[in-house]
């Protein structure tokens, strides 16, 4: 990511930690308060009320920090979007709020405030409650001068952005991306770490890399959806996995989980998990990245994909996306029989002796009037089943790489290269490659 982008209109990942810069008086809070909600805000004056009953108490400023970082880092543990509200004239300060994004693997951005001292004079003069002393204010002030040098020069921030004048009235803060907008989408099918199929796929719809930024973009601007399962058992899981961090950072593509990503999510935040089915491959493959390399793959993994919702819905809610598939009554919410269904289908049991899941047929009962997209269970007879279609057609296994193109309601698909993995009682027949 660049160092800056334009002031007037920033845009943040859904995970993030925001550090607001700024001498006293200078706009920070009030900003803040228009363009993020209250329980993304943690404030050093709010944490001094919190420990001594006075936002201004000085002497309980170490005490009010310890509380910032308590709260920062339980955040930051749940992907939370943070902002942090205080002056961080200090690099103290603000190495202390890096160290706690960075061990959570979150990214980190400087928003800082440039507004003239008379100004921030004005300003304290003007306030009823947590009053300044002006000469506080000028020492701040001063500080600040040298704390954008700083800034703009620590490579720990993702970006740095700085407003000034009526830059902080009229800036405007967006969140997440844009690319849920587009009219048109290609919905892809299970890759899991099938890299070179993906790349065919692409071409199939039409896609070319840009030269400038290694993107594959859609002339018409069409928009890349994926279901889910990017990861394990194929050759180039970690290729698969970067290519669809920096779409989705860059707003070029959309993503649902699947149970896959789920537990590789699970496993590069450090829980304890099976590495099993394909996940041992995925882990050996990110492990064989130069160390820097893995370090920032695993951040925008965590980032990017590890924020995503449990499922997208599109197109005014004429499309849904949901890596298992979906129910009509599910849409809207997003507990956590929601996410168990669309991470894992409609689960009754376990047979005896294999332990294989006993899924049953969701779709044949499905009367919704949005077109359900999915993929997990890998099938060769890729076509529409009522308004629902299972884009998984087992390219992994030897058999294709899917894409919906919709609104067209076509089905595109490309042939795997080879067979990176069995399936037992899973057979292809090699059917023709292409449009069906």
């Amino acid at each position: 990511m660049s160092k800056n982008t334009s002031p007037l209109e920033i845009t943040y990942p859904p995970t993030a930690l925001v550090l607001l810069v700024g001498p006293s008086a200078c706009g920070k809070s009030t900003f803040a308060a228009r363009w993020f909600a209250a329980s993304e805000i943690l404030s050093s004056d709010a944490c001094r009320q919190m420990v001594a009953d006075d936002a201004g108490s000085q002497e309980a400023t170490p005490d009010a920090f310890a509380l910032l970082h308590f709260w920062l880092d339980l955040r930051l543990k749940n992907r939370r979007f943070t902002v942090v509200d205080s002056t961080a004239l200090k690099p103290s300060s603000r190495d202390s709020l890096l160290a706690v994004a960075q061990a959570r693997q979150v990214p980190v951005f400087a928003l800082a405030f440039d507004v003239p001292l008379d100004e921030c004079l004005r300003r304290a003069a003007h306030r009823t409650e947590r009053l300044v002393p002006e000469r506080a204010i000028r020492r701040h002030h001063a500080q600040f001068e040298s704390v954008k040098r700083e800034i703009a020069q620590d490579h720990r921030f993702a970006a740095v952005h700085i407003l000034r004048g009526e830059e902080i009235e009229t800036g405007a803060i967006r969140r997440g991306t844009a690319a849920a907008e587009a009219g048109a989408f290609d919905v892809i099918g299970d890759v899991h770490g099938c890299w070179p199929e993906l790349c065919d796929l692409w071409e199939r719809l039409g896609y070319a890399f840009d030269a400038g930024d290694a993107l594959p973009r859609h002339p018409e601007g069409r928009i890349p959806v994926f279901v889910g399962d990017l990861a394990d058992r194929g050759p180039d899981s970690p290729r698969v996995l970067r290519a669809v961090v920096d779409l989705v950072a860059a707003g070029l593509a959309l993503f649902a989980p699947g149970n896959h990503d789920d537990k590789l999510f699970r496993m590069l935040r450090g829980n304890k998990v099976t590495r099993s089915h394909g996940l041992d491959l995925t882990a050996g493959q990110m492990d064989a990245l130069p160390p820097g390399e893995r370090e920032a793959l695993v951040s925008d993994i965590l980032t990017y994909l590890a924020a995503a919702p449990p499922y997208l819905v599109l197109d005014a809610g004429r499309l849904i996306v949901a890596h298992a598939g979906m129910r009509d009554e599910f849409v809207g919410r997003t507990d956590g029989q929601v996410k168990q269904f669309t991470l894992y289908g409609d689960v009754r049991g376990f047979e005896p002796g294999t332990n294989q899941p006993i899924r049953y047929d969701w779709a044949s009962e499905y009367q919704g009037a949005a077109l359900i997209a999915y993929g997990h269970t890998p099938q060769e007879d890729i076509r529409f089943a009522g308004n629902t279609v299972n884009l998984d057609g087992g390219c992994v296994f030897g058999g294709s790489l899917c894409a919906l193109r919709y609104p067209e309601r076509e089905i595109v698909r490309v042939p795997a290269r080879a067979v990176y993995a069995h399936h037992e009682g899973l057979r292809y027949s090699g059917k023709p490659d292409g449009q069906i």
